[in-house]
C-alpha cells in the first residue's frame, strides 16, 4: 500500500493492491490443494491411512479446528506435496536498499533484485533422500525418528527452514501460511472421508505432469478427476 498517496487515494492503485493480495493468498491455495489432489489420485494407497488419522483425531463429527494440529500424517502429506510440486522455483525474494556486500565478498549493488532458489533446493539429493520420490510420510517418520515432542512443529507444514522454502524464510515469511494451512487441510479432510477418488483409466494411474510457467509450478488444469460419493458416509 507505500504506492497509494495518503492526499488524494488512486483508486485503481487501491484496487490493484487488493486483487493482488487476494491472488497470492487465494491462488497459491488452491494451487496447493490441486497439487495434493493430484497425490491422492495417484498414491490411492495411502488413503485409508488418512481416513483413519482422521477418524482417531476427529470421530465422525464435523472437522473441529483444534483436531488440525493432531494430523501429523495429513500435514506431513501436504508438506512432501509443497516440497516435490513447490509453487515457484525462486523464494524470498528481494531489492537490496543500500549496497551490501557479503562475508565471501560477493556484493549486492542497491537497487538489485535477488532471491533464493526454492524448488532446487527441495529437489537436491543432498539435503532429501530420493528427492523426487513422493513419500508422504517423510516429515511424520522424521518427527518420529528424531524423537521430537508432541509440540514440536519442526517438520509441520507451516514451518519454514533454509531446507524447506515454500513459505519463505525469516521475519518475512508468509504471514498467510496458518490460513492456507488450515484451509487446505479442511478440503483435503473433506474430500478423502466424503468421496472415493480417481483419475481416468485413461492416466493410467500416472500423476499429470505439472506446468512450468515463467519459474511457477502450476497444477495441469486439462486433468479429470473422478469423484464418487462413499456410501457409507453420513451426508446430513
Amino acid at each position: 500500500m507505500s504506492c497509494v498517496s495518503e492526499e488524494e487515494p488512486d483508486p485503481k492503485a487501491i484496487i490493484g493492491t487488493f486483487l493482488l493480495v487476494d491472488q497470492v493468498a487465494q491462488g497459491t491455495t488452491h494451487m496447493t490443494f490441486m497439487h495434493a489432489l493430484y497425490y491422492i489420485v495417484t498414491h490411492p494407497e495411502y488413503v485409508e491411512e488418512l481416513r483413519e488419522e482422521v477418524q482417531l483425531v476427529n470421530g465422525d463429527g464435523p472437522l473441529a479446528y483444534r483436531s488440525l494440529e493432531h494430523l501429523h500424517k495429513l500435514d506431513s502429506f501436504l508438506r512432501e506435496t509443497q516440497r516435490l510440486s513447490g509453487l515457484s522455483n525462486f523464494s524470498m525474494i528481494r531489492v537490496a536498499l543500500q549496497d551490501f556486500e557479503f562475508s565471501n565478498g560477493v556484493k549486492i549493488p542497491k537497487g538489485e533484485t535477488v532471491m533464493a532458489i526454492g524448488n532446487p533446493v527441495h529437489h537436491d539429493a543432498d539435503v532429501y533422500e530420493d528427492p523426487l520420490e513422493f513419500k508422504p510420510f517423510r516429515f511424520s517418520e522424521r518427527a518420529q525418528a528424531e524423537a521430537l515432542g508432541k509440540g514440536s512443529k519442526q517438520y509441520d507444514m507451516i514451518t519454514p527452514s533454509p531446507q524447506f522454502l515454500a513459505w519463505g524464510l525469516g521475519r518475512h515469511a508468509c504471514p498467510g501460511r496458518w490460513y492456507a494451512s488450515m484451509v487446505v487441510k479442511h478440503l483435503m479432510v473433506y474430500i478423502i472421508t466424503k468421496y472415493d477418488v480417481k483419475l481416468p483409466d485413461s492416466a493410467k494411474g500416472k500423476r499429470p505432469a505439472d506446468w512450468n510457467i515463467m519459474g511457477s509450478c502450476v497444477p495441469n488444469m486439462t486433468t479429470q478427476v473422478l469423484f464418487k460419493r462413499r456410501d457409507d458416509v453420513d451426508w446430513e
